[in-house]
């Protein structure tokens, strides 16, 4: 007979809580950058006037929040179906390339500060 504590440490030792850990933290930044995607990409496509300003200000065509726009609902959508992990690397590259595309952006028009 196995007592509560072996039974506590089975279902709960260190491997298992990393492993526990892990998952929510994977959950928590998947439905964050979701949730930046799916948000910013109907903002983009309803051409909201804080999105046009800072367009603007950046130097970039208006045309440039459909492409985007278009592109990020689906990036949204994806993250979360399961069984299709070459599309959710996918679209994290394009999360990735988004982020880091907006920084350079913002700090080569004086947005940031170095």
């Amino acid at each position: 007979m196995t007592s509560l504590t072996t039974h506590f440490q089975d279902a709960w030792g260190p491997g298992k809580s990393l492993r526990s850990i892990r998952m929510i933290a994977y959950w928590a930044f998947t439905f964050l950058v979701a949730y930046e995607m799916m948000v910013g990409g109907i903002w983009d496509l309803l051409r909201i006037e804080c999105v046009r300003v800072v367009l603007a200000h950046l130097g970039y065509p208006m045309y440039l929040l459909a492409i985007i726009g278009v592109w990020k609902i689906p990036c949204a959508i994806i993250l979360f179906l399961p069984g299709f992990l070459r599309l959710q690397e996918l679209a994290y590259a394009g999360a990735v390339f988004n982020y880091t595309g907006a920084a350079a952006s913002h700090f080569l028009a004086g947005y940031i500060r170095g």
